[in-house]
């Protein structure tokens, strides 16, 4: 067992805590004020400590987060007779027994009576019943067992050994710090959103079958998502998705289903949930998206980045469509399988994940390599950046299916000279050489290399544009130009790509350095990475040293496969004019990661797109946003594809 930080308020070092039920109060104590300063103090103290015994009023999402112990799976759930689940969570390769989010709905009421979200609760908690972990009634701090107020838990406890009925909570994990206020308060999404109770429980039951009642929960789900703020720039310092991620499995639970909450890192929140199928013998089919984004600046956007608004037939935010809106689709379209008894025809697991735009080693990578279990049976996956259309003005309409990705070699170079005073000859310059050896690397001109995939799909989009293509003589620049806006995202995927990235030298402008050092984003085809980096060897030069920041295998999958024809299907159910087609992704996604565990990905969002729409410019641009007749035509498309295939 890996040792994590000690515990700040006490405990065991490595992070595990033992408790046991509070010791039974005298019976000449005087009873606790129930207001005035006492209950002040008391709410106070919950805040600091991140736990509230009751969650805050407000939109989807406005609620006290897990705290950092919450790194584990949850177990136990709701009393006889009630509908609601409690999701299990689990940590990073450790396991908490007994913690749930959801609290028992009648106890959160309002003027109008019980409120019709649920609430946090603990594992174990009976409606209207009392357990040594449930929260006081008077909205003090949330206790486990063997925890006093202001003190640390009781080191003596014995696992294994409760001495009150239900679970045990057994506390796992390396980080188990309390979120401060500011995690409580921050990205709290507004009130206002859309169709809230588009599909609540009531109406699931009655109205979930109808396409319009799918597509506003969906945009409902989608405008609460963006919302939140789930930036990640990368270095640890941003708000996490655990907000995102907890909102998803409430939502989850309030169908009826059990979802798997996750934490790789503190804030860093993952949700998986496995929808059974009538045929448990076929291959199960995953499916997941990520609920990080890219940062995002408000000064450059027309609509503020974070505000989930609808103008102009669109959804603006930071995530629109790199990729909440699969987020919310999938969401949605497992709500409303749970609420009508639907079900698929093969299992199908549903993952929502943290850190893809970051490399995903708090997300994908961290569930494959810790929770593989949870992807037993799967043998392929979807997700993004695939199934966009693009529209060829004539007969048909391209859909493009991304079936092979570059791979990714993020590189270092560093070189050495004498450092010396600015003003005297220098002959051994480290940033000389290294702008050298910069400059030759961006001005190097890739040759062209198709690779089975990127053949296949300009062969195809030569016929559908009608455009010459000898394959023999492949020219790739009649089909590029048909594609407008899409011919700099498509025409990378024909050759090696090595950008020069960030440059690091010196700390005074009259010292010469005596190193410098360069980080290139190199992108190669796949199959062909030795060639990539002999290249690259030779650009750079005997004087630079460079190492290796990260790497990710390209990948290719089949494009004739089952899978495949079905998306074909699914998509001439609902745009007779479709024609699919194979590409090859210049960038990564979490489909490398589930490659690794032999799981074969795709890219397919289905996305019917307007013409005039500079699609390609949106992920990681201004102004992101998703047309809401394209989040309806995802819907019915993956509707279809997802419980027939």
């Amino acid at each position: 067992m890996a040792r994590g930080p000690p515990h700040p308020r006490g405990g065991r070092p490595g992070g595990v805590h033992h408790h046991r039920p509070r010791a039974a109060a005298p019976a000449d104590r005087p009873p606790a004020d129930r207001s005035g300063p006492d209950r002040t103090a008391r709410r106070e103290r919950a805040l600091r400590l991140g736990r509230t015994g009751r969650a805050p009023r407000g939109g989807p999402g406005d609620r006290a987060p897990l705290d950092g112990a919450a790194a584990g799976r949850w177990s136990g759930g709701p009393a006889r007779g009630d509908r609601t689940r409690t999701p299990r969570i689990r940590g990073r390769g450790r396991t908490v027994d007994g913690i749930s989010t959801l609290r028992d709905r009648a106890r959160h009421r309002g003027p109008g009576g019980p409120s019709s979200r649920p609430l946090l609760r603990r594992a174990g908690e009976r409606p209207g019943g009392e357990h040594p972990c449930r929260a006081p009634r008077d909205g003090g701090p949330l206790r486990l067992p063997g925890e006093r107020t202001g003190t640390a838990p009781r080191p003596g406890a014995q696992r294994g050994h409760p001495r009150h009925p239900g679970p045990q909570a057994r506390i796992r994990g390396e980080d188990v710090t309390p979120p401060t206020r500011d995690a409580l308060t921050r990205d709290t999404p507004a009130q206002d959103t859309p169709a809230r109770d588009a599909l609540t429980r009531d109406a699931l039951t009655q109205d979930a079958l109808t396409q319009d009642a799918l597509t506003r929960d969906a945009l409902a789900l989608l405008t609460d998502l963006l919302r939140i703020d789930t930036s990640n720039p990368g270095d640890g310092s941003g708000p996490g998705e655990r907000r995102a991620a907890e909102y998803v499995a409430e939502k989850l639970c309030d169908a009826g289903l059990e979802p798997v909450y996750l934490e790789s890192e503190r804030l860093r929140g993952n949700v998986v949930v496995r929808l059974p199928g009538r045929d448990p013998d076929l291959p199960a089919l995953l499916v997941h998206g990520h609920l990080d984004v890219v940062p995002a600046d408000a000064s450059e956007w027309t609509l503020p980045p974070f505000a989930g608004e609808h103008r102009d037939g669109a959804v603006w935010g930071r995530g629109a469509v790199d990729m909440k809106d699969m987020d919310a689709m999938m969401l949605a379209l497992a709500r409303s399988w749970a609420a009508t008894g639907r079900r698929p025809r093969r299992d199908l697991v549903f993952a929502w994940m943290a850190d893809e735009e970051a490399g995903s080693t708090l997300g994908s990578r961290y569930l494959v390599e810790h929770h593989r279990d949870l992807f037993d049976g799967c043998a392929e996956a979807i997700s993004e950046v695939g199934g966009f259309s693009v529209d060829t003005g004539a007969e048909h309409r391209l859909y493009l299916i991304e079936t092979a990705q570059k791979g990714l070699h993020w590189l270092r170079l560093t070189t050495e000279g004498r450092p010396g005073h600015g003003s005297m000859l220098h002959t051994d310059s480290a940033v000389a050489e290294l702008a050298g050896a910069v400059a030759r690397i961006a001005a190097h001109r890739w040759p062209l290399v198709l690779t089975p995939t990127t053949r296949h799909f300009l062969a195809e989009a030569a016929d559908a544009f009608g455009v010459p293509f000898d394959p023999d003589r492949p020219d790739p620049s009649q089909v590029l130009d048909c594609l407008g806006p899409l011919a700099g995202f498509i025409g990378a995927s024909f050759h090696h790509t090595a950008n020069p990235t960030r440059l690091t030298a010196g700390y005074k402008t009259n010292v010469v350095p005596g190193s410098a050092t360069a980080e290139i984003d190199g992108r190669f085809l796949p199959g062909l990475e030795d060639q990539f980096l002999r290249s690259l060897t030779e650009l750079a030069g005997p004087k630079v040293r460079w190492e290796t920041i990260e790497r990710d295998a390209a990948v290719s999958s089949p494009f004739e496969a089952p899978l495949v024809s079905a998306m074909a299907e699914a998509l001439l159910g609902h745009d007779p004019r479709a024609r699919t087609v194979p590409y090859c992704l210049s960038a990564g996604t979490d489909n490398m990661s589930f490659a690794s565990a032999g799981i074969t990905g795709y890219g397919f969002v289905p996305r019917q797109l307007p013409p005039d729409l500079d699609f390609a410019a949106l992920f990681h641009g201004v102004d992101e946003r998703v047309p809401e007749s394209s989040v309806a035509f995802g819907l019915r498309v993956l509707d279809d594809l997802l419980t027939r295939y």
